[in-house]
């Protein structure tokens, strides 16, 4: 006899794959749908990210979800159909503070592209000159994902970024 539960799981379960292959098709109708309006030069994609191979590229123990894989190359064919022409990459919340994906599509993107990195108070001088070198404009304080709520933690955390940038 088929239970409740096994009905509720499995219809769980069908929403779930169902959502997955729509999230799969995303890139491929983003990049096969027409732009049916002039976009103007220069154009800029100013919050995306790239979420790299995770055998490669490690997601943070911390985080609070897994993203499905999305690539430079991805990036490039869909700002490519949209005619965007320059990209601001936005280190993502679940590599933590570890900016090497970010790092590796700004290699990809080229000149076009500029990042935005997460760091802590353990980012050398020399760690931000590279990231400086390799295209990072601007920095990211994540409080909320590093489950820091308290002010003064977060008003000492800021001045140390502060310090450190200066």
């Amino acid at each position: 006899m088929i239970s409740r539960r096994t009905v509720l799981l499995g219809s769980v379960a069908s929403g779930a794959l169902a959502a997955l292959r729509r999230a799969g098709s995303v890139v491929a109708a983003a990049s096969q749908t027409p732009v049916n309006f002039a976009v103007p030069a220069g154009a800029c994609d100013c919050h995306t990210h790239v979420i790299g191979d995770p055998k490669r590229f490690p997601f943070w123990s911390g985080r609070v979800y897994t993203p499905e894989p999305g690539t430079a190359e991805e990036s490039r064919a869909v700002h490519r159909t949209l005619h965007v022409d320059r990209i601001v990459i936005v280190h993502p919340s679940f590599y933590g503070t570890d900016n090497s994906c970010t790092l590796d599509g700004l290699r990809q993107l080229g000149p076009s592209s500029r990042a935005v990195a997460v760091i802590d108070d353990k980012t050398s001088g020399a760690q931000l000159d590279e990231m400086h070198r390799a295209g990072v404009r601007g920095i990211r304080l994540n409080f909320s994902t590093f489950k820091q709520t308290d002010a003064a933690i977060a008003r000492q955390r800021f001045q140390t970024a502060v310090q450190q940038l200066g």
